[in-house]
């Protein structure tokens, strides 16, 4: 019964290795143990996974089906957190397919299904959205503004800090968008002194380091 959850590792592990077909296969053979095993439910977590992977691919469109699939099977059992999640993953997707106004209802939508919860601390995925929306528009100040507001709100890295990189790459995207490349700098120094929340998002933390070199370029040092 743990097998489809050791597949779902072995997703993440290639996934931040950038090996996204591999990610992929991982994904399905998962999905299949989990049906073969009774347990649905687990299929909202692995079409998540995948939504992940699909959209690291620059296959926004599939990305959008995992996390419509995900969040439909989530919403059935009840999952709230894993909703919060779907929600928000979707909202990522859409601004993938260059859908500003849809990612903007889905940042609404979590926004109520936050304030309609317990944890009020989740806040932060509403607040990551919408600085991802706010960069899109180009209002990067008010992107810093949200952006920044996610990564303070952030628990200390544990198991549950899988979405920490992706929240550290939009800051510092923010900061960069403001020409503020100082703040851009400790962003992603902060992404590459993550542990285990730089798991799902390995290739941003791979790409941060090309980063760090254009500014430091940018910046003069030698």
């Amino acid at each position: 019964a743990n097998m489809p959850w050791r597949r779902g590792s072995l997703t993440i592990l290639y996934a931040a290795r950038g090996n996204n077909g591999k990610a992929l296969e991982q994904i399905a053979l998962a999905t299949e143990q989990a049906r073969q095993v009774g347990e649905p439910s687990w299929l909202a977590q692995f079409n998540f996974f995948g939504s992940f992977v699909l959209g690291s691919a620059g296959r926004s469109d599939d990305a959008m089906k995992a996390s419509e699939q995900a969040y439909r099977i989530a919403a059935e059992d009840g999952n709230l957190g894993l909703m919060r999640n779907v929600l928000w993953g979707k909202g990522v997707a859409y601004l993938g397919m260059k859908a500003t106004e849809q990612a903007q209802r889905t940042a609404n939508e979590l926004k109520t299904l936050v304030e309609q919860s317990r944890n009020r601390k989740s806040i932060r995925l509403y607040q990551n959205l919408q600085a991802r929306i706010d960069i899109a528009q180009g209002n990067y100040a008010k992107a810093v503004e949200n952006a920044e507001a996610a990564v303070v709100s952030l628990h200390p890295q544990s198991g549950s800090s899988s979405l920490d990189g992706f929240f550290y790459d939009t800051l510092a995207k923010a900061y960069e968008g403001k020409g503020d490349l100082g703040n851009a700098r400790k962003a992603y120094e902060g992404l590459q002194a993550l542990t285990v929340g730089r798991f799902p998002s390995g290739n941003l933390f791979a790409l941060s380091f090309y980063r760090l070199g254009l500014i430091a370029e940018k910046q003069g040092d030698k």
